[in-house]
């Protein structure tokens, strides 16, 4: 018992302190006061310290495991993460490619389900619908920062003919390819 009190004191503790780990418990701080009231309680009991000492163990490696599986979760979380940014880039970066969805899940290293959970989770959308978001956004942008030609644009971005890409445009941006254009030239030439 004493041997756990002093690894409670010197080891856990300072290393479970809300001040070392700010925002890690944001609901409460549950292990780091659990731990300092067993260390409180264990310098002022006696008479039933053995028995209190088990209770509180097993308190505190119940609230402890709790916290692991919270750390392994933000770690899978941030696995994720890094996996979707990859196929976000591969995507961008090869917008013309007709990307399918085992390419993605490869470029993310995980499956088609997962990828499509995982882009719906933080997307709010399917791989699908992102890559043309992400297709019409560099369309858009394209369309605005010079004068290639919209059929040349349309290709660029991967869709297969202009017609494709102008119904798409028109629906995402409530204009034509060539009204927008116009729109951006017509506002760039105001002082």
């Amino acid at each position: 018992m004493v041997h756990f009190t002093t690894e409670v004191q010197w080891e856990i503790l300072p290393n479970l302190s809300p001040t070392v780990l700010p925002g890690r418990y944001q609901d409460n701080a549950e292990p780091y006061q659990s731990l300092s009231w067993f260390l409180k309680k264990d310098r002022a009991c006696s008479a039933y310290s053995k028995e209190l000492g088990e209770l509180y163990a097993h308190e505190i490696l119940f609230l402890l495991r709790r916290s692991m599986e919270i750390l392994q979760i933000d770690h899978i979380s941030g696995d994720h993460r890094d996996a979707l940014g990859a196929v976000l880039a591969s995507m961008q970066n090869d917008l013309a490619r007709n990307w399918t969805l085992e390419e993605l899940a490869r470029a993310a290293h995980m499956s088609v389900p997962s990828l499509i959970r995982h882009v719906r989770r933080r997307y709010e959308t399917t791989p699908g619908r992102l890559l043309g978001a992400l297709r019409l956004k560099r369309g858009h942008e394209l369309l605005v920062s010079g004068q290639t030609p919209v059929g040349e644009i349309a290709f660029s971005v991967g869709y297969d003919n202009p017609s494709s890409f102008a119904y798409a445009f028109r629906r995402q941006y409530g204009m034509t390819p060539g009204e927008c254009r116009k729109k951006y030239a017509i506002q760039e030439d105001i002082p």
